[in-house]
């Protein structure tokens, strides 16, 4: 088996078609429909009004040439958030729990407060997006600010979801989502878009002089730090004999195929968006705020509620995205002992009082873009402080048992990690040249500073789990049972998890 393919099988548990034995007899559409729905909130991060925001400047400064890394982007996200799905499948607990058994108490509060910053910046982006879209529904009526409380207030509806199942939630954005869909295809058809030139630019790697920033935003918006944490805690709404091996190999395998759907259908709306604002000539200071105007000057009216119909629908499932993602974080890191109104309002208000001051201090004005394609590059910088504890603490056999990364897996994911991170630091390192080219010798020393320190404490991350514990289980109260970590072998031949399917299942295919 080649390091590839057996990455790809170590990363959702050991689950290949061969080593489980699936064929297309034995799949079962039931049970995948049973594992579906946690994905759809993950994947609300990957077409936010901030990857919007990022696609259209992809379009506008560099036409077609960074679809590919819109493409790849989105397959190495799908590696990472897989890994933390198995995490949480596997152990029980989510990203945030595990770092706080792993870290000790002065790094689990920084973690903690890196990711509040994250969660923050995604915030501003899905507010001030859902705010535009309400002002142009409304033709103008509703302001900006307006928009915002409008948001904000849906944050608290989680709540009232949460209390009637996960499943319904789930529905909710998997409507939102499929509204974006039909919105953003349907202006794809309406634009005179070149097929042959999306394609090359979805296989043809190049990365146009000037482009950097707008390439590390476009990253930043696609592999979200606090999503990282999200998917771990969402795959604990299903029910998983984690004491069975059989069983956690049968929920990874369906996890990472209604992933996988899900993205497909991410990539198909981020193309679609791209492609549309590289088929014309729009004007350099064009963004979310007045793309829908120029949409409607080149397209047609309609395509102005068209837009804004995409664009609500990515803010609204993104603001709740990003509630269910605050709970877990400050939960987890935390560990408070609070009812879920206080948490969610502690939580909630942390992100959304800094994005009302926002759409207060901007009002109507252009610079809302300009303040979205910084808060992209925010989200690049801050990645580091989720993929860096994804990664070490998914190899590590003490926490995860027989379905630890391999080797050869820890070789391909770590490289992954550190693609993502020298494009962070490209980005960061030319802005410190051009502070210093500008004089500002007194910024750009205490930036590098800073980025020292960044370092080191990336390096931190990766050396302290890897120290002797004072146990030898999992350093949480409920230590994974022995089963976990013991081989498992099966007398006959059989899938592992026939036990779960009935007999007529297994004849019709299922």
């Amino acid at each position: 088996m080649t390091p590839q393919a057996e990455m790809l099988e170590e990363t959702w548990g050991g689950v290949s078609g061969k080593s489980a034995g699936l064929t297309p007899a034995n799949f079962s559409w039931r049970r995948l429909l049973h594992f579906a729905g946690p994905s759809l909130l993950m994947s609300a991060a990957f077409v936010d009004p901030g990857n919007l925001e990022g696609d259209l400047q992809v379009g506008i400064q560099t036409r077609y040439s960074l679809l590919w890394l819109m493409l790849s982007s989105t397959i190495l996200a799908f590696i990472i958030q897989m890994l933390a799905a198995k995490l949480g499948v596997v152990t029980g607990k989510h990203l945030a729990e595990v770092c706080r058994s792993e870290y000790p108490s002065v790094p689990r509060y920084f973690l903690w407060l890196m990711m509040e910053m994250a969660i923050i910046g995604s915030d501003i982006q899905e507010v001030v997006g859902s705010s535009i879209a309400i002002y142009l529904l409304s033709c103008g009526c509703v302001p900006l600010w307006g928009g915002a409380i409008l948001t904000a207030m849906t944050s608290f509806l989680l709540l009232y979801l949460d209390a009637m199942g996960p499943r319904v939630l789930e529905g909710l954005f998997g409507l939102l989502i499929s509204t974006m869909a039909i919105a953003f295809v349907v202006l794809y058809a309406y634009a005179d878009i070149n097929g042959v030139e999306v394609l090359k630019g979805l296989v043809v790697p190049s990365l146009p002089s000037g482009s950097m920033n707008v390439a590390v935003g476009l990253v930043g918006s696609i592999i979200m730090p606090h999503n990282i944490y999200l998917h771990s805690a969402v795959v604990l709404n299903r029910d998983i004999d984690r004491t069975s091996v059989p069983a956690i190999r049968e929920a990874m395998f369906y996890f990472s195929v209604e992933v996988c759907l899900t993205l497909v259908v991410t990539v198909l709306i981020n193309t679609c968006v791209i492609s549309v604002f590289a088929s014309a000539s729009f004007p350099a200071d064009i963004g979310l705020a007045n793309a829908g105007e120029y949409l409607g000057h080149h397209f047609g009216e309609e395509m102005v509620f068209v837009w804004a119909l995409g664009l609500i629908g990515s803010g609204q499932s993104s603001v709740m995205a990003g509630g269910y993602a605050g709970q877990y974080v400050m939960d987890g890191f935390l560990n408070l002992k609070v009812s879920k109104w206080l948490r969610l309002g502690v939580s909630r208000s942390l992100a959304i009082v800094p994005t009302l001051c926002v759409a207060l201090m901007y009002h109507n004005s252009w610079d809302l873009d300009t303040l979205n394609e910084w808060l992209n590059v925010l989200q690049a910088v801050q990645i580091p402080f989720a993929l860096i504890p994804v990664l070490v603490l998914t190899s590590k056999k003490r926490i995860m048992g027989q379905f630890a990364n391999t080797q050869s897996t820890n070789v391909i994911v770590w490289a992954i990690g550190l693609t993502v991170l020298s494009i962070n630091f490209a980005s960061v390192f030319q802005l410190i040249k051009e502070g210093y080219s500008q004089g500002s010798c007194g910024v750009s020393a205490a930036s590098t500073f800073i980025i020292v320190l960044y370092i080191v404490f990336m390096f931190y991350m990766i050396v302290e789990p890897c120290l002797p514990k004072k146990q030898e289980g999992p350093s949480w109260e409920e230590p994974l049972l022995p089963t976990i970590s013991t081989p498992v072998t099966y007398e006959t031949d059989s899938p592992p998890w026939e036990d779960y399917l009935t007999s007529d299942e297994l004849q019709n295919g299922e």
